[in-house]
């Protein structure tokens, strides 16, 4: 009859072991990340479009549950979106950081997008404000001729080239 006690297991094998599984994951999911990208969004859509009813019901039903929680985490999210978003930008418009090109303020709520050679007013009108207009930045492949500056280095440089002063 085999012995049924059980032999005592080397932790430090377990371990490595336990890492060389979670790397080979890794590498698979990196190397075919686009595979495992479109096989989620289709199981995804399918289970979806067999479950749109008992989903939509259930997505009512929590809502008139916490309506004001709810309310709270979409604001929180939507502000957390923008702000990435607007980071984003300024960081490619200011050399690969978030700061003004000139003085090197880096608060993000002092610093904003500047048209280098002005008629940012007219550019701004036809394609939107705040989130509108840093995401049409990033859907347009970050054109030329922008640059990130805090406001008072921008005031100052609209001062110094006459630009919408009256």
């Amino acid at each position: 009859m085999p012995d049924l006690v059980e032999q005592p297991r080397d932790s430090a094998v377990e371990q490595l072991t336990h890492e060389r599984r979670i790397a080979t994951r890794k590498k698979y999911r990196e190397t075919h990340k686009e595979q495992l990208r479109e096989y989620g969004h289709k199981h995804n859509l399918e289970y979806y479009q067999k479950n749109k009813e008992r989903l939509s019901l259930a997505s009512k039903t929590r809502y008139l549950r916490r309506p004001e929680e709810i309310k709270c985490r979409q604001r929180f999210l939507q502000r957390k979106r923008f702000l990435d978003r607007k980071i984003d930008v300024l960081t490619h418009y200011g050399n690969g950081k978030c700061a003004c090109v000139r003085c090197g303020e880096s608060r993000p709520a002092c610093l904003s997008i500047d048209h280098i050679n002005g008629g940012g007013t007219q550019h701004i009108k036809s394609v939107g404000i705040g989130s509108n207009f840093y995401l049409w930045l990033q859907k347009n492949d970050y054109p030329d001729g922008l640059q990130t500056l805090c406001m008072n280095c921008q005031f100052v440089k609209r001062v110094e080239n006459n630009e919408g002063i009256s």
